[in-house]
Parts: structure tokens; C-alpha cells; sequence
């Protein structure tokens, strides 16, 4: 099951640097980064996953390709 562990040791210490704070609920998992950083591409400054998209959940994703996706998110953070 995905948590605020899993999701922190995928980010690994230089990204965690951006971050202010890391949530997983029973239905989401957001990522927060701190002021002043943001995704260059969608000027987002939170990354939202609903946990439905989960296999676990009867999604079609796995934990993994969470991971990929959201460390692809954090390639365009300025």
C-alpha cells in the first residue's frame, strides 16, 4: 500500500529539499512543495494522485508507474 515512506525514498533527499509535505489519505496522495518552487510545464505547486488509479484499488496502475509519473512531474520543477 502506498504511503508517505514509499514516497519519500522514491523522491530521494535532493528532491524532498522542494518539498513541505507528503499526504496519503484513503483516497489520494499529494505531494506539496514548498514557496517559491513550482512544474515549470503545468505551474502546478501540488502533484494529486487518486489512489483509485491503483491496481490494489482496481486500477490499471501499479505503484511503480505512480512513482515514474511523479518523477516525471518533478523533472520540471524550477
Amino acid at each position: 500500500m502506498l504511503n508517505e515512506r514509499k514516497i519519500a525514498l522514491a523522491l530521494g533527499k535532493k528532491r524532498l529539499t522542494m518539498v513541505k509535505l507528503i499526504e496519503v489519505d484513503s483516497q489520494v496522495a499529494e505531494v506539496v512543495l514548498k514557496t517559491g518552487y513550482k512544474n515549470g510545464q503545468t505551474h502546478e505547486t501540488i502533484h494529486t494522485f487518486g489512489l483509485h488509479h491503483l491496481a490494489d484499488n482496481g486500477g490499471d496502475m501499479t505503484e511503480k508507474d505512480y512513482k515514474d509519473d511523479l518523477l516525471f512531474w518533478f523533472d520540471y520543477i524550477v
